[in-house]
């Protein structure tokens, strides 16, 4: 995670809906930040690509500017949120904000409850369904 960009903390914002028969994860992206800058932040100029059902990156990520870069894969691990999220059942849909320490160990650094939104999962569907559509 380092290596996509040293200065910022990079990471993974994860959705979960908490309902009756467990934890299910909503689509989720990973957050990396410009060169030179310590946040990974969209609305700051940070970049942001979908998660694949596989663990796996998109192949195209976007800033909130409409740049679109392409980088390597990286897989991703989802059973920290699943075992958190039961212990707020308050809180039925949940942002996570997940980094990682300097062994790649996932580390928790904010939970998301209030004004939370879906805007970075819908930037990279909606691209990606253009970049699509404009390649038949």
């Amino acid at each position: 995670m380092k290596s996509l960009n040293p200065t910022s903390i990079n990471s993974l914002r994860v959705m979960s809906d908490l309902q009756e028969d467990g934890v299910h994860i909503l689509p989720s992206v990973l957050r990396i930040g410009q060169p030179n800058s310590h946040i990974d932040n969209f609305h700051e100029g940070g970049m942001v690509y979908g998660i694949r059902n596989d663990g796996f990156l998109k192949e195209k990520g976007y800033t909130k500017y409409g740049d679109v870069y392409t980088k390597t894969n990286s897989n991703v691990v989802f059973k920290m949120v699943k075992s958190i999220h039961t212990r707020v059942p308050y809180f039925k849909i949940v942002s996570w904000d997940i980094g990682f320490n300097k062994n790649e160990d996932p580390i928790f650094i904010e939970v998301n409850t209030y004004n939370q939104s879906t805007e970075l999962h819908q930037i990279v569907k909606i691209r990606y369904l253009k970049n699509l559509l404009t390649t038949l």
